[in-house]
């Protein structure tokens, strides 16, 4: 289980995926997670046409009230970001 440290806050996240080539996290409430480049944190999850994409909020943040957990990529998605992993290697 990772912990990152940012802003004097650690938090721990699961990882929920089991590919070797592809590492999907939750927070331990079980909100899905996403790095965000721009923002250069982890941030909570959103998904739209199947693939997650980032909500723009920190994990310094707590998560809006109706915001789902346990989201999860559609095969295909997850599939083809493995296979992009696996290619970098």
């Amino acid at each position: 289980m990772p912990g990152f440290i940012k802003r004097e806050r650690i938090w721990s996240l699961k990882r929920v995926s089991k590919s070797k080539n592809l590492n999907i996290f939750e927070t331990q409430e079980g909100y899905s997670v996403v790095y965000d480049k721009e923002l250069g944190l982890f941030g909570y999850a959103l998904q739209k046409d199947g693939a997650f994409f980032s909500s723009k909020l920190p994990l310094s943040k707590s998560p809006p009230p109706d915001m789902e957990k346990h989201l999860q990529e559609e095969g295909s998605v997850r599939l083809a970001k493995a296979e992009q992993n696996a290619k970098r290697k």
